[in-house]
Parts: structure tokens; C-alpha cells; sequence
């Protein structure tokens, strides 16, 4: 194989990884603010009063751990994050 070769090969690899890792911020997000939605649609739309607090605060609750999947998908699906991350911590460890 040419050298042209194996690193058109990389770079595809590359691209498919981080289109997967895309799709899974995607999916994350989606996941986390549809409860969201669909409790802010019924109170706008529907009757509110039907609402529980406790539905709505969690939901409210569940729509901001997007933050916190972020680098959890990022770490589980990205080879390079996860090499800058541990370049980091090892970086922090010798201070």
C-alpha cells in the first residue's frame, strides 16, 4: 500500500469516527432536553395546572445534564480527546 494510500485510509477512519461521535452529542442532547420540550409545549399549549412540579423540575433538571454527557461521549468515542485529556492530567501530576 502507498504511503498516499494509508493515510487517505486514516483520514477516512477519522472522519467516520468523529461522525460518530457527532451523532452521539446529538443523540445526547435529544435525549436530554425532549422531556424538556414536551413539558414547555403542554404548558403553553395544554393546561399547566395538570403539570406536577416534580415532572417539570425534572425535567427542567434533566435538559442541563447535557453538559455533563458531553465529555463522557467525548472520552468514550474519541481516541484524540482521550490522548489530550491524559497529555493533561500527566502534565498536572508532575506539578
Amino acid at each position: 500500500m502507498l504511503a498516499s494510500e494509508k493515510q487517505a485510509m486514516k483520514r477516512k477512519q477519522e472522519e467516520v469516527q468523529l461522525v460518530i461521535t457527532s451523532l452521539g452529542l446529538v443523540l445526547a442532547f435529544v435525549v436530554s432536553w425532549t422531556p424538556y420540550g414536551i413539558v414547555s409545549f403542554y404548558t403553553v399549549f395544554g393546561n399547566p395546572d395538570t403539570i406536577n412540579p416534580i415532572i417539570s423540575r425534572t425535567s427542567a433538571w434533566f435538559a442541563k445534564t447535557v453538559v455533563v454527557w458531553n465529555p463522557i461521549i467525548y472520552a468514550l468515542l474519541s481516541k484524540s480527546f482521550r490522548q489530550k485529556a491524559e497529555q493533561l492530567v500527566r502534565c498536572s501530576d508532575a506539578s
